[in-house]
């Protein structure tokens, strides 16, 4: 006689009439099935759980924005830099109009840096939501499997 029970069914009891004891039957395909599910959940616990409050969208301007953030703050630490670098040529010779001219350039590398930053962020973010879904699919598909293991 087998009565499965336990989390899953994963243990079944094999009870052998004649001398009266129990013998523990391990269920082989839910113990993979679960070790499946469960190095799946390891590998992308991080992406796993976050990209599933998101659309795709909204997970790769959220990325975008942070790159945004991130290549906006750089650059200015490197302008400040520069800046202070040639602070003693710069007020000492600066003239109005040069100091116009010198913050149009700032501003056109600022927005070229910022432009190829977006670019490269939504390729970026892009393949890391695609994976994390997919792999979010995979998760799924093996609970369904042990669900429906376990309905037997």
């Amino acid at each position: 006689m087998l009565q499965c029970n336990g989390l899953y069914g994963l243990v079944c009891v094999c009870k052998n009439t004649r001398r009266e004891r129990t013998v523990p039957v391990i269920n082989e395909k839910k113990v993979r099935l679960m070790t499946k599910a469960e190095m799946i959940k390891k590998q992308n616990r991080r992406e796993l759980f976050n990209t599933r409050k998101f659309f795709a969208s909204d997970f790769v301007t959220f990325g975008m924005l942070k790159a945004a953030v991130g290549a906006t703050i750089a650059y200015v630490f490197v302008v400040l830099l520069v800046f202070l670098n040639e602070a003693d040529a710069l007020l000492s010779e600066i003239t109005v109009t040069a100091l116009i001219d010198l913050a149009v350039r700032y501003v056109r590398v600022y927005a070229l840096i910022l432009v190829v930053t977006m670019i490269i962020s939504v390729i970026i973010w892009y393949r890391i939501y695609k994976r994390s879904s997919d792999a979010l699919s995979q998760y799924r598909e093996v609970i369904r499997e042990l669900n429906e293991e376990s309905g037997q």
